[in-house]
């Protein structure tokens, strides 16, 4: 694992409180091994709002060390969202076994290579949100990292209410589908 950059000061993270359940129920659900989910939304000039977490789908693939979503299912899912919300894919959450609260080597690798695919159309940006467990504990770590500036960096958080979303402003870069190919899907398979 790395810890590598200082605190995001100028941009925050807010996530719905009904993506926050998500993301914990999920955390909660699995010991030992890796889970997550994909988180979906809007950028702001401030930052980002996470409207929705989708979980994992029947077929996602856990171990120890990796996660893979199903990414038919998170696609399917995306689109039922996508049919009275404008949202877009801004990263991934997930659980990581133990007390490593920080995104490890792997993490990194697969970030950059997301953030360099032109299959994943992303805005530069990619929000990596780790999670640990302690008993009945769960905590989350927000980080983002860019294209400018690949390393992963601590983003402040809020949870707000699903009331309180904002119209904000949408990045003029949307996914018609999260991956956008088979060839996409495959490597995020491999890659989690």
């Amino acid at each position: 694992g790395i810890k590598e950059g200082g605190m995001y000061k100028n941009l925050k993270l807010r996530i719905a409180s009904s993506a926050y359940q998500t993301i914990m129920a999920e955390s909660m659900k699995w010991d030992g091994m890796e889970t997550g989910t994909v988180l979906v939304g809007t950028q702001e000039s401030d930052g980002f709002t996470v409207t929705d977490a989708i979980g994992p789908g029947p077929k996602a693939k856990r171990s120890w060390g990796s996660f893979s979503p199903d990414v038919e299912y998170v696609n399917t899912e995306l689109q039922k969202i996508r049919a009275h919300k404008p949202v877009d894919f801004l990263g991934v959450h997930h659980l990581h076994p133990g007390s490593m609260n920080y995104p490890s080597g792997g993490d990194r690798i697969q970030a950059v290579e997301m953030l360099t695919d032109p299959d994943y159309k992303i805005n530069a940006k990619l929000l990596c949100v780790i999670s640990t467990k302690n008993g009945k504990s769960v905590v989350i770590y927000p980080y983002l990292i860019t294209k400018e500036n690949p390393v992963f960096k601590p983003i402040k958080y809020e949870i707000i209410n699903d009331l309180n979303l904002s119209k904000a402003n949408r990045t003029g870069n949307t996914l018609s589908v999260w991956a956008c190919d088979m060839a996409a899907t495959k490597r995020l398979a491999d890659e989690l």
